[in-house]
Parts: structure tokens; C-alpha cells; sequence
């Protein structure tokens, strides 16, 4: 969705400028060396997800994919990134906070 979409209900036009929010991309790749278990997620909840991952929530609602070496197209802004690797492991949290049209490392 655009800022300059157009909806109309029963006849009425709708605007939808406040309820879309731009902001520059940025890209975020992932590395562990190995494959494991990856949440990125916004204040708001909003996930991402590498191209071509399915969209998965786990029992908490919280977007998850897995692999290693990865490249995501994200906004530049601040988001949460987890990755764990199994039960029988920790899990790391951090907040990464992307600058546009950069590709930032985690891992």
C-alpha cells in the first residue's frame, strides 16, 4: 500500500495517508556461522523475513525463519533482532538500529 492508493467504501474514497508510514530501506544480513532460528521484528511487531522465506509466527506471535548467511531488506529504523540455534542453547537478543540505503552485519 501507497500513500496515494485509493480505497473507497460504499462509494466513499477513504485516505489512507496516516495510515501509511515511509521510511528509507536499509538491508540486514544475518551470519551465525551456522544455520539457526531468527526473529526481526519492529516496535509495533511488524516482522521481516528474507525473500522467499515463509511467513511464520511461533506460540508467542513472534515472526521466525531460519538459515545462515542471510539478506534482508528492512526499514531504517530500530529493530529487534533474536537468534537461537536449539532448546538445548541460549538465545541472544540485541536492538539494531539500521541507517538507509546501507547494509548493516549482525552475527
Amino acid at each position: 500500500m501507497r500513500p496515494d492508493s485509493e480505497l473507497t467504501v460504499d462509494g466513499v474514497p477513504v485516505c489512507l495517508r496516516r495510515l501509511v508510514r515511509t521510511v528509507p530501506s536499509a538491508r540486514l544480513r544475518l551470519s551465525a556461522g551456522l544455520p539457526c532460528r531468527w526473529s526481526v521484528f519492529g516496535a509495533d511487531g511488524q516482522g521481516w523475513f528474507p525473500e522467499g522465506a515463509p511467513r511464520r509466527h511461533d506460540f508467542h506471535g513472534l515472526p521466525y525463519f531460519h538459515g545462515d548467511d542471510l539478506v534482508l531488506d528492512v526499514p531504517a529504523d530500530t529493530l529487534t533482532v533474536t537468534v537461537t540455534r536449539g532448546m538445548e542453547y541460549g538465545e541472544a537478543l540485541t536492538a539494531v538500529t539500521l541507517s538507509p540505503a546501507r547494509s548493516t552485519p549482525y552475527g
